[in-house]
């Protein structure tokens, strides 16, 4: 079986563009999609001896081992979609005697097969089409500017919004990179040089965490 959600048609759900379907080998058997139950690995001839008494094995050969995936796109994307380690589809075995019987899996699976990776996609996107983003600061008295790399009292943050535009045919959100060049503050790199000496302006993510002008993301 697989944790992930079940979209259906041995479909499973990996995040909001992709979905995955897992195929396994057991033997015996043709590659088979998860969901599946009681694909027997054939009957064994051989007898357990760490029993009393003998007990058939289930089969001889290795099952599980190899087997192949898909993935398809729920939904257009532009950038890169993270797929971070996940557990994608689980094997779980059970012995029954005699052979042609069914049995019941109990307990943890024998196998747990897991898929990481990041898929990019080839879309291209344009910022604000060429058109100059202004950002209102306010006013700020010189005597408020008290310690380096602080805000001056009384000032307020500004939030920005850059309107990004992509060739995906899909009016939903996008993932996009986005990275900030600028001449730095001499006194404090991590600030954004303006036409006042000793005055630079800090650009923060959503998290607070500035960002620097020389590239950062």
């Amino acid at each position: 079986d697989s944790p992930l959600v079940y979209l259906g048609d041995n479909w499973y759900k990996i995040n909001d563009y992709l979905a995955a379907k897992v195929l396994l080998q057991v033997k015996g058997s043709s590659p088979t999609a998860v969901p599946f139950e009681n694909v027997g690995t054939g009957a064994d001839t051989r007898w357990h001896i760490c029993d009393p008494g003998g007990q058939r094995l289930g089969g001889q050969g290795a099952s599980g081992n190899s087997g192949s995936f898909s993935l398809k796109i729920l939904q257009p994307f532009v950038g890169s979609v993270v797929i971070p380690p996940m557990a994608l589809a689980r094997l779980f075995e059970c012995y029954n005697i005699p052979a042609g019987d069914s049995c019941t899996t109990t307990g943890t699976s024998v196998l747990v097969y897991y898929l990481s990776g990041t898929i990019n996609s080839l879309g291209s996107c344009s910022v604000n089409a060429g058109e100059t983003i202004e950002v209102d600061l306010g006013d700020v008295f010189a005597a408020n500017f008290r310690v380096v790399g602080h805000k001056p009292l009384g000032a307020r943050t500004a939030e920005l919004a850059i309107p990004v535009r992509c060739n995906t045919g899909n009016a939903g959100l996008v993932n996009v990179n986005l990275s900030l060049t600028a001449t730095t503050d001499p006194s404090y790199p991590q600030a954004i040089k303006t036409s006042r000496p000793g005055v630079g302006v800090v650009v923060t993510d959503s998290q607070n965490n500035i960002i620097s002008p020389a590239g950062g993301t």
